[in-house]
């Protein structure tokens, strides 16, 4: 998953800023649906865009499909603390 591009789409269609005098939309946003690892069958869900522009939606939907890679090899999970750091 390339996250940044999901990032950068949902910034593109107002959910976050290109420039620092842009304004953001509240109401614009994405939830993934899945985590990496999960099975993933032929036309589900990967997330939801929220958006109140149909085409802005749509373009966003087209930017953040790409941003997933999804082939037939099992993925492990990855781990959920990556590291601890002591004193």
């Amino acid at each position: 998953v390339d996250t940044s591009e999901i990032g950068h789409a949902i910034a593109a269609i107002g959910g976050g800023r290109i420039r620092i005098e842009d304004t953001i939309d509240p109401t614009v946003g994405f939830t993934a649906q899945l985590k990496i690892g999960d099975r993933v069958e032929v036309g589900e869900s990967l997330g939801l865009v929220f958006c109140d522009d149909e085409d802005k939606g749509r373009e966003a939907v087209n930017r953040i499909q790409a941003a997933y890679t999804v082939d037939h090899m099992n993925t492990a999970p990855l781990p959920l603390i990556k590291e601890v750091i002591n004193e």
